[in-house]
């Protein structure tokens, strides 16, 4: 399988090479998100993932915090379902 990489530009000015894991919609808001890695592991060894929104309202696609914990709690049961269906 191949590694699809993006450039983020960073809040400082930097810019950072990311591996894209996953990419989905929520139907009833039409909100885009991105699960992407910088390939980091934790102390006990687990890889870090990030989410962000997507944001094209400008054209130029801007990856947004998550706003609020209704969207988290929805972005996690996707990532559980995502998780059960590798194994």
């Amino acid at each position: 399988m191949d590694n699809k990489m993006m450039t983020i530009m960073m809040d400082d000015g930097t810019q950072e090479k990311v591996e894209i894991l996953v990419c989905f919609e929520f139907d009833d808001t039409k909100k885009e998100y991105i699960v992407y890695t910088k390939n980091e592991t934790d102390a006990s060894g687990n890889i870090t993932v990030y989410v962000s929104r997507v944001n094209r309202e400008n054209g130029t696609p801007k990856l947004d915090a998550i706003e609020n914990d209704e969207e988290w709690t929805k972005i996690k049961d996707v990532l559980r379902e995502l998780s059960k269906s590798d194994k």
